[in-house]
């Protein structure tokens, strides 16, 4: 069973142009279709957003998601993947990642990672590195969450 963990997001309307990088982060990161990696990754932005030696200037999850997320990197070259979730707008996001965020800005989203995340990454991201970090359960996710 999952459940809601407080978050110290403000439940108040996100901004527009803040929803479009939570989205395409999430599309991104862990792809097309609703998945427990999206809610995990929100909660791991929001995680390292409010830790002093990650993000001293009190980022907005937005900020977070730029500054983490290798999507949003300029060093990245632009592939098909990259290029089509760019080409992603409010209107053409599914309704699955509007509702993730609302739920999150509402303190609703469950954190399958039951706040024990502040990393993911792809298996192959992970794969042959031993012992820098520990694998957290959340569940069937494309990803690997990590401490």
């Amino acid at each position: 069973m999952l459940t809601t963990t407080a978050t110290s997001a403000p439940a108040q309307a996100v901004s527009n142009h803040d929803r479009l990088v939570l989205i395409q982060t999430m599309i991104a990161e862990a792809g097309w279709r609703k998945a427990r990696d999206h809610a995990a990754i929100l909660h791991v932005l929001d995680r390292r957003r409010r830790l002093p030696l990650l993000a001293p200037e009190n980022l907005s999850l937005a900020d977070m998601a730029k500054r983490y997320s290798k999507f949003h990197s300029p060093h990245k070259p632009i592939n098909k993947h990259r290029a089509r979730v760019k080409a992603v707008t409010l209107q053409s996001a599914p309704a699955w990642s509007h509702e993730a965020v609302t739920r999150f800005y509402d303190g609703t989203l469950p954190d399958p990672c039951r706040g024990k995340a502040l990393h993911w990454g792809s298996f192959s991201d992970y794969r042959g590195r031993t012992g820098f970090r520990s694998v957290v359960d959340c569940g069937p996710t494309h990803n690997i969450f990590t401490r």
